[in-house]
């Protein structure tokens, strides 16, 4: 097979074929998608930083939970979420902050599993009435009003009880987009 690129050719590789010498190429090569097919025992802080400071700003993204818990430090994370909030899965719970968890469930529409992602400590009443207004609300209509009832008990056993008030419920009447479905 004839590979045009470093990360076409690493991505096939089997792990036991993965030499310093290739991974130097892949390193050097400063394209993102090389730390998500980079064997994790290869990478190195010096590595991982190496890389995300020579890559060139494309769509392209990499996987978050390819690259060892130790080497996770919060600006990698950081820009781990910046390339895709799916990797907020992988973002070590102590680095996880308020603009992750919004950048989360803005992008997150449909993927319930991104909401179990976010600390206890940083769901408030804001943060849920985003989610709500995000995964059900937008683009302002639902098909069906049974989904849309469904969808908001689901989001609502990811908010914990302590957020979930009297005047969290009462709020959510008060929010323009919610009262204006409930009332169409």
């Amino acid at each position: 097979m004839l590979h045009n690129n470093i990360v076409s050719a690493i991505k096939w590789l089997p792990e036991h074929l993965f030499t310093e010498e290739i991974v130097e190429a892949a390193v050097e090569s400063k394209e993102i998608e090389v730390l998500s097919y980079i064997p994790g025992h290869f990478l190195t802080t010096e590595r991982i930083e190496r890389i995300i400071k020579g890559s060139k700003e494309s769509w392209h993204s990499f996987e978050l939970r390819n690259i060892p818990e130790e080497y996770r430090s919060q600006a990698v994370c950081d820009f781990a979420m910046r390339k895709s909030t799916k990797n907020i899965a992988a973002v070590p719970e102590t680095m996880i902050t308020r603009e992750m968890a919004e950048a989360a469930i803005r992008s997150g529409r449909g993927n319930f599993d991104i909401l179990a992602c976010i600390p206890e400590h940083l769901w408030d009443m804001q943060l849920a009435y985003m989610a709500l207004c995000t995964y059900i609300y937008e683009p302002y209509y639902t098909t069906k009003w049974q989904d849309s009832i469904m969808t908001t008990g689901l989001i609502l056993g990811y908010v914990p009880a302590a957020v979930k008030t009297r005047d969290f419920y009462y709020g959510m009447l008060d929010e323009p987009k919610i009262l204006s479905t409930i009332t169409d």
